[in-house]
């Protein structure tokens, strides 16, 4: 009859190819099984590593096997490839890890048995900030809150409307006081000897003010005000109001017996 059985060879292929690759991943599951579980990674462990003119991937993969761990990286976010020389011995781990990976701008993070490489976060440059706040006369203002939009870095001018400070490149800075329209400047080009002209305001002038000790209205007050309301003091995450006022205004600061 024609319709027998299918071909044995047709039969025999899939299974051999089912064998062949239990044959290759064979090796891998002996050897993970093989190996012993690794503990806890102590950074104050003293280890001693020689290296001229390595890869960092190969420098890493002899800090693997001596301390029993795994590095955790992207190969081309370190630069693996990059030869180092690294001749310590019977250092920490830790200052091992210093020497070799932040002069490449590779940070780590410790998690269980597993050491976490990325690159290092650039923080925002600063620049020295510095200039002058006059009214409509040309007189400096005092007491001028100057702040770092979104920030806690801030200032006060001088007797003479005088300030500095350093503010992160990009930035912008907001100039507040009593009895003047608050101004917002953006840091572009030349970021010392600034020249702030402040328009004064009416209406701020007739406003109440509660001070330490009393109240008074504003074109009265001669110190600087800074305000904070109170649906910032609501969004904070905090147990009381002094906490949430700390760091919200230039110049204030809480301490607590």
């Amino acid at each position: 009859m024609k319709n027998s059985l299918p071909s044995r060879r047709h039969l025999w292929r899939p299974a051999s190819l089912l064998a062949f690759n239990l044959l290759l991943a064979s090796p891998l599951v002996s050897a993970a099984a093989t190996r012993a579980p690794a503990a806890q990674i102590t950074l104050d462990r003293k280890i001693t590593v020689r290296a001229e003119s390595q890869t960092i991937e190969a420098v890493l993969d002899k800090l693997a096997q001596q301390l029993n761990v795994q590095f955790v990286y992207s190969p081309t976010l370190i630069g693996a490839d990059r030869r180092v020389t690294l001749q310590v011995a019977d250092k920490p781990l830790t200052q091992v890890l210093d020497e070799l990976l932040a002069p490449r701008k590779i940070q780590y993070e410790v998690r269980k048995n597993r050491i976490i490489l990325s690159q290092t976060k650039k923080s925002a440059a600063t620049v020295p900030v510095s200039g002058r706040v006059t009214d409509s006369k040309g007189e400096g203002i005092p007491g001028v809150t100057v702040l770092v939009r979104g920030t806690t870095i801030g200032a006060t001018t001088d007797a003479t409307g005088k300030f500095s400070l350093n503010a992160p490149e990009g930035s912008t800075l907001v100039f507040s006081s009593v009895g003047y329209t608050a101004q917002d400047v953006p840091l572009t080009g030349a970021t010392t000897g600034l020249a702030i002209s402040l328009k004064e305001s009416a209406k701020d002038l007739g406003e109440i003010v509660v001070v330490g000790y009393g109240t008074q209205e504003r074109q009265s007050v001669t110190g600087a005000v800074a305000s904070v309301s109170g649906r910032q003091i609501a969004a904070q995450p905090v147990s009381d109001a002094a906490q949430a006022i700390q760091g919200r205004a230039a110049g204030v600061t809480v301490t607590q017996n």
